[in-house]
């Protein structure tokens, strides 16, 4: 759903299929397995991997996944 042109739906754009957290978007969605192998090394993160990621890659896997666009 849009409101005022912001998504508001708690689904994931991306997979459709799971309410889009920060950890389901960074660790664990199924869509962005792929992009977050190739940034993050991991194709599933779960919360103790993703505090030991660097901010650097992080911010790679968040860009290359278009979702703040």
């Amino acid at each position: 759903m849009l409101y005022m042109g912001v998504h508001t739906d708690p689904i994931c754009e991306a997979c459709g299929v799971e309410e889009e957290t920060s950890l389901h978007f960074l660790g664990q969605c199924s869509t962005r397995m792929q992009l977050r192998f190739s940034a993050l090394g991991a194709y599933l993160l779960k919360p103790a991997e993703l505090q030991n990621c660097k901010l650097a890659d992080l911010l790679i896997f968040v860009k290359s996944s278009k979702r703040l666009l």
